[in-house]
């Protein structure tokens, strides 16, 4: 038998066990992101059926504060993809919503079709957040100040492990906020399931390093439009390699730059990215065609 002290003493035990495991598990997540190792398991999914799922897994985690969880999901497709993935990123973003929301109030879960992606979002009306939090809340370990964070604890990974997950499936995952008014958490998967998963190498590394180099290399490239058109990027919350990549694009074909320069833009903005560079573009060649000289790219 045990005594009270005994048993309280456990109980501290236990917790504090499940909480390491958590963290252990988080960095293992984390790990197989980057090493693009993630493991998916795509089947033919009702996205509704989903949603609805994940949503009465938090019933009762609302019910405590007297919270509403209000979903509309209309029209959506059955679609190939991972309904786990999908739910945990939900279970994260909804559980978040919870936790900072006050009582007695709404949280509204929307799911809609938008060209060749299905978006989602989770709002709130709760502590709301900063310019700067919204910019770093996917960072690992970033904490959100002058909120509940520390009263709620947790590991910190949560919304990097979202970020993961979404942007594997070449999605978008984002946030809007006013702050004391409540945010906006929203995320994109594509109809399509993304077999081939590549690493995602800057989880670890602050945005704001990152963006720091791409803003360096705009400039380098572009000279002094880069900055205008990288803040414009930001601003559209693009500063990412496919955003970016089809913004050199873009310019290639309005001759801003020739397939040489793009393709060396397009290597140095990888490396960043943690992928290797491009094979070098091959040089112009020069070939005489009747009386005219004719330029062709080999």
């Amino acid at each position: 038998k045990l005594t009270k002290k005994q048993k309280e003493s456990l109980h501290i035990l236990l917790r504090n066990a499940e909480r390491l495991n958590k963290i252990i598990e988080d960095f293992l997540e984390i790990s197989r992101i980057e090493a693009a190792r993630l493991k998916f398991v795509f089947k033919e999914t009702n996205i509704k059926e989903t949603i609805h799922e994940t949503v009465g897994l938090l019933e009762g985690m609302a019910q405590e504060k007297n919270i509403t969880l209000k979903v509309t999901a209309k029209n959506l497709p059955i679609i190939r993809t991972d309904p786990d993935r999908i739910s945990q990123v939900l279970r994260n973003l909804i559980h978040n919503a919870i936790k900072f929301s006050p009582p007695n109030s709404t949280i509204d879960i929307t799911a809609n079709q938008k060209q060749n992606y299905i978006y989602f979002s989770v709002e709130d009306h709760g502590v709301g957040m900063c310019d700067e939090d919204q910019i770093r809340v996917f960072e690992p370990f970033y904490q959100v100040e002058e909120t509940l964070n520390r009263k709620h604890g947790g590991t910190g990974l949560g919304l990097a492990i979202c970020r993961g997950i979404v942007e594997s499936q070449h999605g978008k995952i984002w946030v809007k906020s006013t702050k004391g008014k409540g945010c906006t958490f929203s995320f994109t998967i594509p109809l399509q399931p993304v077999e081939d998963i590549e690493p995602i190498k800057v989880l670890f590394s602050p945005k704001t390093e990152i963006e720091k180099q791409v803003q360096e290399i705009f400039t380098t490239t572009l000279g002094p439009m880069g900055i205008p058109e990288f803040k414009d990027l930001k601003n559209k919350n693009s500063i990412n390699q496919k955003d970016i990549f089809r913004y050199i694009e873009s310019i290639k074909q309005q001759n801003i730059l020739n397939p040489i320069q793009s393709n060396e833009f397009k290597s140095n903005i990888q490396e960043i990215f943690g992928i290797k560079k491009l094979p070098k573009q091959q040089p112009y060649t020069y070939t005489k065609q009747c009386e005219g000289e004719v330029k062709q790219n080999i």
